[in-house]
């Protein structure tokens, strides 16, 4: 009889710790059911810079889009490639290629585009991302990160518009290049004005 009791205890303990691990571990992260993502394409650094910040603030996935052939490390190079790429992307729908790609996002409710500003256009290493998922992202939210030095950032709105027309784009961020080391605040209350 006493065994009998004995084990019935220890199975009752082993239950309760059980029970207790699965829910410490759904409340580790309250962003954590959320399932952001962050994607994000960084020539400078400015936009890994914020795009590290805001992953920092959701602690949800994070992929860099990776150009097939790099940019060079010189700007005023980089700047005429630039060019001629948003001039085929404008004249004949070519996209640069990319080495990404996602299977599917339906994990995600959310997908946070963090960019630099090209020519007052998004970066076309974004661009040829939301190209070649644009199916994929059919009715998903996707919220717009654009850093510049100070031009402004409604071109790069519509490129995502144009090339995502049935997806939910929302209010984008600017953020110059002067404040993205502080940029967390700026993050902060634009997440807090789209709630």
């Amino acid at each position: 009889m006493k065994k009998t009791i004995f084990s019935l205890i220890i199975l009752l303990l082993i239950t309760l710790s059980l029970c207790a691990q699965e829910n410490s571990a759904g409340n580790n992260n309250s962003n954590s059911d959320r399932n952001y993502l962050i994607v994000y394409y960084s020539w400078s650094g400015n936009s890994r810079i914020i795009a590290n910040k805001l992953h920092s603030i959701l602690n949800c996935d994070i992929v860099e889009i990776l150009p097939l052939m790099p940019y060079t490390t010189d700007y005023k190079t980089m700047l005429n490639v630039a060019q001629r790429e948003i001039s085929a992307i404008d004249a004949s729908g070519f996209y640069p290629a990319i080495t990404n790609n996602i299977e599917s996002f339906e994990d995600y409710v959310a997908i946070f585009i963090c960019y630099p500003l090209w020519w007052s256009r998004m970066a076309t290493p974004v661009q040829s991302f939301l190209h070649k998922h644009k199916d994929k992202l059919n009715s998903k939210r996707i919220s717009l990160v654009c850093t510049s030095g100070r031009s402004g950032i409604t071109q790069t709105v519509a490129d995502a518009r144009r090339i995502c027309p049935d997806s939910v784009i929302t209010e984008a961020l600017h953020i110059k290049s002067a404040n993205v080391a502080n940029a967390q605040n700026l993050l902060t209350q634009w997440m807090e004005a789209m709630k």
